[in-house]
């Protein structure tokens, strides 16, 4: 066998380092051959080596134009870099000399997506479908700037595609077959009702959980473990259970995200838009008491979302999303209380390093070694005036819970915080401070600085 077949079987196999050192020997002898060149590209781009992927995308160009795989590769390579513009242009070249090529349509859909570009988007991901029918991925992205825009009768239909789509989060199997609920006769049965992808998604959706109880049915409900004290005061909940115990007998199943297509959510009629979930009294009687020595406005701040080892498709989103702690300079003569509700390792050492080294900002008080779940946040939080956060699952605990929330969203904000509007309609708490341009925070967080002096002066005696 050649090194450059040795290094496809590699590549084929998911083992892109060996398939790279093959890649490179093949090179050693056939330096000029855009083929091996385009496959080096595509392993440093498993492997997230992207500059690395870019410059041999751009040699293999170097050495024929001919090839669409190469271009659509190259934009995505482009994409993740976040040189969107250029990505474009790439996705264009694919499609002059393959116009039928659906990926490359869902590649330029996705990057409209981050622009903001819906229509284009949605054109997109459009013609991939005539062109490829069950192209999960276009389904699945459709979605998400059907929803962005408001579209929720189709979003919510397109958005079952996300089994197929995701690779990482297949269709959940269940060894006695129980039906899929989308809507039937419930009464008098049990319905396993289950959390999925995030936990922000699970505090959004729970409010669902009600209204299939109000159908007839027992509700069996799984969450993750931080989520289960918490959850233990949903109503229509008849047994709470954690990832892991076992589930008992049931009827029917449903993951609760697919709860908005079954029950016809439309943008005018979320349910439960003001609070459904409530911190534990007796812990919230704690919290009060420990922030009795604060008398200032108290003010909770998250500024960096969760870092996920195992989703590396997931760190552009957290790069975009995070906001680096220098930014809280702007709140240094705010007179109110900073209460950190940040946990994760890499975070909790930056705002260690920030109040040690930092000669303005405000103080932030930390007792988030604390928490041992999510029951601890939500009480502290009872005990707060208002929440400032990144989009987290802290902004979606706290505005769960009524408390004012005000939401810094990155310029390709999720879908759940539509467009153009400064509230939501899924919490009648929440404020939204968008990016109005790509990566540039300090014009949301001036207008924070300046509404929370303002919040304050309106509290202040008169």
């Amino acid at each position: 066998m050649s090194y450059f077949e040795i290094a496809l079987t590699y590549h084929q196999r998911g083992d892109y380092e060996n398939a790279l050192l093959h890649y490179d020997h093949a090179l050693n002898t056939q330096p000029q051959d855009f083929q091996v060149l385009s496959n080096k590209g595509a392993a440093l781009q498993k492997l997230r080596r992207f500059d690395e992927a870019l410059s041999s995308y751009d040699a293999a160009i170097a050495l024929t134009k001919k090839h669409a795989a190469i271009f659509n590769n190259r934009g995505v390579t482009l994409q993740e870099l976040h040189r969107l513009g250029d990505a474009v242009s790439d996705f264009d070249a694919a499609l002059a000399l393959e116009p039928r090529y659906a990926d490359a349509y869902v590649n330029r859909g996705f990057v409209h997506h981050l622009r903001r570009d819906f229509d284009l988007a949605i054109h997109d991901y459009e013609k991939a479908i005539e062109l490829a029918p069950n192209f999960a991925a276009a389904h699945f992205n459709l979605s998400l700037s059907q929803l962005a825009v408001g579209d929720y009768a189709n979003g919510w239909r397109n958005h079952e595609w996300r089994w197929l789509a995701v690779p990482d989060t297949p269709a959940r199997v269940f060894p006695d077959h129980q039906l899929l609920w989308v809507g039937q006769d419930i009464a008098g049965k049990t319905v396993f009702l289950y959390a999925e992808q995030g936990l922000g998604d699970t505090l959004q959706f729970c409010r669902y959980v009600e209204l299939v109880h109000q159908r007839g049915a027992q509700i069996i409900l799984e969450v993750p473990q931080e989520l289960r004290v918490l959850f233990a005061q949903i109503k229509g909940v008849d047994r709470l259970i954690s990832y892991g115990d076992e589930i008992g007998a049931f009827d029917f199943q449903c993951p609760l995200m697919s709860l908005p297509l079954i029950f016809g959510t439309e943008l005018g009629a979320i349910p439960c838009s003001g609070s459904y979930l409530c911190a534990d009294a007796d812990k919230s009687t704690y919290w009060k008491q420990r922030l009795s020595v604060y008398s200032r406005l108290k003010v909770g701040i998250v500024w960096s979302g969760g870092f996920r080892l195992d989703q590396p498709k997931l760190w552009g989103v957290n790069n975009r999303r995070n906001l680096a702690i220098d930014h809280l300079k702007q709140f240094e003569s705010i007179n109110a209380d900073f209460f950190s509700l940040q946990k994760g390792e890499k975070a909790e050492a930056e705002l260690a390093v920030f109040s040690e080294q930092t000669l303005s900002g405000p103080m932030l008080h930390n007792f988030v070694n604390e928490f041992k779940d999510f029951s601890d946040t939500a009480a502290l939080i009872d005990n707060l005036d208002l929440v400032i956060s990144v989009d987290t699952s802290t902004a979606h605990l706290a505005a769960a819970l009524g408390k004012p929330v005000w939401i810094l969203n990155r310029f390709d904000a999720c879908w759940r915080w539509l467009q153009n509007r400064s509230d939501s309609p899924w919490y009648e708490s929440v404020r939204l401070y968008r990016q109005s341009e790509d990566g540039n925070w300090h014009l949301p967080m001036r207008e924070v600085a300046a509404d929370l002096r303002r919040f304050i002066s309106s509290r202040s005696p008169s």
